[in-house]
């Protein structure tokens, strides 16, 4: 009991020592100068804060991040402001365009989300992970285009090749469902393989698109059905 005693004791010098120290510390401030009004000279570059207006669609990404489930995207950075896309899953991406220390401009079509709404009973396969004719297995493949870009690096796709390759797809797996970005807006890229890899996902999701019994387009997770479905 005398050893517990004078442990308690012992806590209680500790402490009120830095009590009092803190005290003093907080005594020798000087804020009587201090003028919030005054103006502070800033020392080299200076760069305003990204608007939403200054992206578009063809804006380079910083990264691609994975969102947390009920993430929530709003028109202004106000909570208030109208909602335009809330994620249901952690599954779902975003390209993120900017960053601020409280906020960040990002990128989310929601082709996935509304992908998975539309076949919740199918098993999906990361295009970018896929390899080879693995694809052929696959019920449901996303990030298609990473697939096509993967593909083109490892086996040097010429444009017959592709457009083959896409056949072979509708004909072997006539039930696949595909989401894939569109990358065929802006700019021609500089780079010649860019500007390959651009040319051939176009042609093969041409031939995809004109062998699909319904393809949509999804833009902030709104899907409007542009063939197919209930389309005229």
């Amino acid at each position: 009991m005398k050893r517990l005693m004078a442990l308690l004791l012992m806590l209680c010098i500790a402490l009120t020592g830095m009590a009092l120290a803190e005290d003093e510390l907080y005594e020798e401030v000087d804020d009587s100068e201090f003028n919030e009004d005054a103006v502070v000279p800033v020392v080299g570059a200076v760069y305003p804060d990204k608007v939403l207006s200054d992206f578009d669609s063809n804006s380079p990404a910083l990264y691609t991040a994975r969102m947390t489930a009920y993430t929530s995207g709003y028109v202004e950075r106000d909570i208030e402001s109208e909602r335009v896309f809330r994620v249901g899953d952690a599954s779902a991406r975003g390209e993120v365009l900017y960053i601020d220390p409280t906020w960040v401009i990002m990128r989310y079509q929601g082709k996935l989300a509304y992908a998975k709404k539309q076949n919740p009973y199918i098993h999906w396969t990361d295009g970018e992970l896929c390899e080879g004719d693995n694809i052929f297995e696959a019920e449901g493949v996303f990030h298609f285009e990473k697939y096509i870009q993967s593909m083109i690096k490892k086996e040097n796709w010429s444009e017959k090749e592709a457009i083959d390759f896409a056949s072979k797809l509708t004909k072997k797996c006539p039930d696949i469902v595909i989401v894939t970005q569109e990358i065929g807006y802006g700019l021609v890229p500089v780079d010649a393989f860019d500007r390959r890899y651009r040319e051939l996902t176009g042609r093969i999701c041409t031939v995809l698109a004109a062998n699909s019994d319904q393809v949509d387009r999804v833009v902030c997770g709104i899907g409007v059905t542009i063939k197919g479905g209930d389309t005229k």
